[in-house]
């Protein structure tokens, strides 16, 4: 494969030279008229050459043209296209302002030249923040993780979580970037909330095949998220309030036009609404204190430009969520205090990066980042008792986890003429992985003895290196070729190991094209997850001699239109994917919240997973939306579990089928409407009871979970499935609408109204299976055991509100 992909190089390079001696070169940036902010991936498109291109993550351009007069259209969603007629004679640097739309423009055409056929990437998805602003979501703010769940190939695990599974995958293969820096738990309250507030965002782009030789690290998917900012002309504010969170968001200059900073900041206060009801059912059990949960966010962003060639970022982003309980016991006799204990669960993300982009000319373009990002879980539990001789009694007890990185990377974009792209790219990453940290004290007040059993630190390292490609044959025909190179450390493992990376597009005429990619990817750590909630107790692991890293390879092609008006985009693209390496609980596990003799536990295995996917999108007008549907298989192999044969993988949803609506009545009035389809999840259900024998309780799985009480009584029946996962669930499917009203205030600012409902029509979706059981009387008066399966929902209806302000 290596001569292979190196002859093909070699094979073009003089072809492409030859091709590009007569042109130039024009580069610059796109940014907003009004607040100066770099517009990233804005797309520039020459009428006359039929050549276009996309601005990169910083407004940054490099377009190749022939000499002479050229007509350049220059686009971005959610702003007024911009012509522009010049006359090229040598390499050239402009500057390009685009004008947001304002609350009195009554027609939106968002995008009359997509770059759907032009590019030679397969499986990308970049969302249109407007369209994510105005649809559907529980608590009236747009989500980015939910949001992307109504797009084909992409699904989200259990109701309401923030999770997503992507081509077969699982959430720890899916990579997701906050401005160049990985974050690991994506998840508020449990996955009610995603982490990322929209009015902070900037931009997302979703990578699910055929990925660039720069992603690396994972084996579904690359979701790239950029943060605003700040406007560097003037000062702007933003604040939302809804049902359960409210949050701020305010940017302006520090310097006109030179530096500025933009701030983002969020809260729920669920455990103020909370704390009455729950003081008022514990003072029944004669408890007073306070059970409550609440989460917070910020992001803060810095840029400055000392110069017309270079920009400095700084951005950080903070998250942490709290769930508490504080308690004192009363005595029945006298208001004096018996027992007073405080426990909490806090988890939470930091991650900050220090960016620098230097232009050197119209072909070069530097960029390179210096960050740090850390997940952290810890709980405290602390007991308090008085004794008879009135001394008191402490018992106190601490667990932490914690995952953090250390990232230095670098790339330098090459555009040596109309047709060629080149990037190259190295980086070097450490991680520090504490999978379980302990603390343990009891005594009394004046005399506490402590017990530190420690915590043991486990290092990997990473380092890497990528070239890519991107080249114009002619035409009808462009061709990317990529190579990554990746060393990887952790403790006695290590490994080097190559990831070839290819793609292609050939035109079908001026609006359509075929696509085709192939890629390998590899994965150096693994999420022992101990439920599918997404819970912040799973715990991250990096690979090791005994359980290696994973490895992906992923085929795919597919059909791309684009309608000759421009609005309306049609894509049919199909798959398969093979993964070795994926790892799962043995039979019987016992699944100990230590990380302790964790690979004992574990058992790795081969997926796969193929499938077509379609997505039908209006871009822009007053009606727009889109129409997702993917038809798939997801299979597993392991040679432990289900005799070697292979078994669904839990998420083995046959169909699903999402359709999102927006209608803009007016500049002043509009709604939203989403309904989502999908199968249902697999889970395994015994077929046969029996009654085990004795001394073999111990050994026996009881619908494949560890039997964590030291055995079961043989009074209940123990279960057997001839397969893995051999029972669906039903389907799933809701309907949710958000409606939209937006005014001016007397004082000329905007507010929005926005009221909603999730799952309209009342649908009780199955959440969980729950097994219980109970003794049947039979006519003779003798008792049978039975064992009953129940269907549980949640989030059956859910009306929200949110208001927002803009001043």
């Amino acid at each position: 494969m290596k001569v292979i992909f190196t002859f093909i190089l070699l094979l073009l390079a003089p072809l492409l030279a030859v091709r590009a001696q007569s042109a130039l070169i024009l580069s610059g940036y796109v940014q907003d008229a009004h607040s100066g902010e770099r517009l990233p991936m804005a797309k520039i498109y020459e009428k006359t050459q039929q050549q276009g291109t996309l601005a990169n993550h910083y407004g940054f351009f490099q377009l190749g043209l022939l000499p002479g007069k050229v007509e350049l259209i220059v686009s971005y969603a959610a702003y007024a296209p911009q012509t522009l007629q010049l006359y090229l004679t040598q390499d050239s640097s402009m500057q390009i302002n685009l004008r947001p739309y304002l609350l009195t423009d009554t027609v939106r055409i968002v995008d009359r030249h997509s770059m759907l056929t032009e590019d030679a990437f397969s499986g990308v998805l970049r969302v249109n923040m407007t369209q994510l602003g105005k649809s559907p979501v529980i608590g009236g703010e747009g989500d980015v993780l939910k949001s992307v769940q109504l797009l084909p190939g992409i699904q989200g695990g259990q109701e309401a979580t923030a999770n997503i599974f992507v081509r077969g995958g699982t959430p720890d293969q899916n990579l997701i970037l906050l401005d160049e820096m990985p974050v690991y738990n994506v998840n508020h309250l449990f996955g009610f909330f995603s982490l990322f507030s929209p009015e902070a965002i900037k931009s997302v782009e979703v990578f699910k095949g055929g990925f660039p030789a720069r992603f690396g690290g994972r084996l579904s998917s690359y979701i790239d998220i950029r943060t605003r900012e700040g406007n560097l002309y003037k000062w702007s504010a933003t604040g939302h309030a809804g049902l359960f969170a409210s949050s701020l968001h305010l940017g302006g200059p520090i310097i006109k036009q030179k530096a500025s900073v933009f701030f983002s900041a969020r809260r729920t206060y669920l455990d103020v609404i909370t704390r009455p009801i729950y003081y008022a059912l514990l003072k029944e059990e004669g408890i007073k204190g306070n059970v409550g949960y609440f989460f917070h966010d910020f992001i803060a962003k810095a840029q400055w430009l000392p110069s017309e060639k270079d920009q400095l970022h700084l951005s950080v982003y903070g998250g942490k969520d709290k769930a508490f309980a504080r308690l004192r016991q009363l005595e029945a006799a006298a208001d004096e205090l018996a027992q007073k204990s405080k426990a909490s669960l806090v988890w939470g993300n930091l991650t900050t990066s220090l960016r620098h982009n230097h232009v050197f000319s119209p072909q070069l373009f530097s960029h390179t980042t210096l960050g740090f990002t850390q997940y952290r879980l810890a709980t405290q539990t602390r007991l308090e008792e008085p004794l008879s001789n009135g001394e008191l009694a402490i018992l106190q007890a601490g667990h932490y986890s914690q995952v953090r990185d250390l990232i230095l990377k670098s790339r330098l974009e090459y555009h040596p003429h109309a047709s060629h792209h080149i990037q190259l790219g190295l980086g070097q990453s450490v991680k520090w992985f504490t999978p379980e940290g302990h603390s343990f004290s009891s005594g009394t007040a004046a005399d506490t003895s402590n017990a530190l059993p420690g915590s043991l630190r486990i290092y990997s390292s990473l380092s890497h290196l990528y070239l890519e490609d991107d080249m114009e044959l002619n035409q009808a025909m462009r061709l990317y070729a990529g190579i990554r190179a990746e060393y990887w450390k952790a403790q006695e493992a290590s490994g080097f190991y190559l990831q070839p990376r290819f793609s292609f597009r050939v035109k079908l005429g001026a609006n359509s094209a075929f696509k085709g990619a192939y890629s390998v990817v590899r994965q150096y750590l693994h999420l022992l997850s101990q439920s599918s909630a997404g819970l912040p107790t799973d715990l991250w692991l990096p690979a090791t001699s005994r359980v290696p890293p994973a490895r992906s390879q992923q085929v795919s092609g597919g059909f791309y239109h684009q309608l000759p008006k421009g609005n309306w985009e049609l894509s049919m693209e199909a798959y398969y994917k093979l993964m070795q390496g994926v790892i799962e609980y043995k039979e019987g596990a016992v699944v100990d919240p230590a990380f302790v003799g964790w690979e004992d536990q574990v058992t790795a295995g081969r997926g796969k997973r193929w499938g077509v996917e379609w997505l039908l999108q209006k871009k822009g007008g007053r009606l727009n939306g889109w129409l997702a549907y993917d038809l798939s298989w997801n299979k597993r192999v392991f040679t432990e579990l289900n005799g070697g044969n292979p078994f669904p993988f839990r998420y083995d949803r046959r169909h699903n089928l999402s359709i999102v609506l927006i209608r803009e009545k007016d500049a002043v009035k509009s709604w939203s409407v989403s309904w989502m389809y999908r199968g249902g999840d697999r889970i395994t259900l015994p077929l046969e009871q029996y009654q085990p024998a004795a001394g073999l309780v111990n050994e026996t799985p009881y619908f494949g979970l560890a039997n964590l009480s030291g055995g079961l009584p043989l009074s209940r029946l123990l279960g057997h499935a001839e397969s893995r996962n051999n029972f669906r669930m039903r389907d799933f499917h809701k309907l949710d609408v958000v409606w939209h009203r937006k005014a001016t205030t007397k004082r000329g600012h905007i507010r929005t109204f926005s009221f909603g409902v999730y799952n309209a029509y009342f649908r009780r979706n199955p959440f969980v299976m729950v097994v219980s059981h109970s003794q049947e009387v039979q006519p003779d008066g003798s008792t049978m055991p039975v064992v009953t399966v129940k269907e549980v929902s949640y989030f059956n209806f859910m009306p929200y509100f949110n208001y927002k302000l803009e001043f």
